[in-house]
């Protein structure tokens, strides 16, 4: 899923690698500046979550010419709207129709 990224200085978009109520493992190109804090933006069909994380761990691709390795960090939901459990409660019971 997509997602758009942003803090206080930067915003990007990435890409969700796993979700869960919990949290979150974003994928991106750019380098997240080194805060924790960030708002996120998950887009779903017609659905668009807003989410509050805090960065959790940080996986960085290695120097060089790596361009097709991307950034991965695990972030940790401090807030979400109910619709986004429900949205949680509904891929882990099997509802194809929420994940297709």
């Amino acid at each position: 899923m997509l997602v758009n990224i942003s803090g206080p200085g930067f915003e990007q978009l990435g890409l969700t690698a796993n979700v869960s109520r919990g949290g979150l493992l974003l994928v991106t190109t750019h380098m997240i500046p080194d805060q924790k804090d960030l708002s996120i933006m998950l887009a779903f069909r017609d659905e668009l979550f807003e989410l509050q994380g805090e960065i959790r761990w940080m996986l960085m691709r290695p120097q060089g010419n790596y361009e097709d390795t991307p950034h991965r960090m695990g972030v940790r939901l401090l807030s979400a709207p109910n619709a986004f459990y429900q949205f949680i409660q509904d891929l882990e019971a099997g509802d194809h129709r929420s994940a297709d």
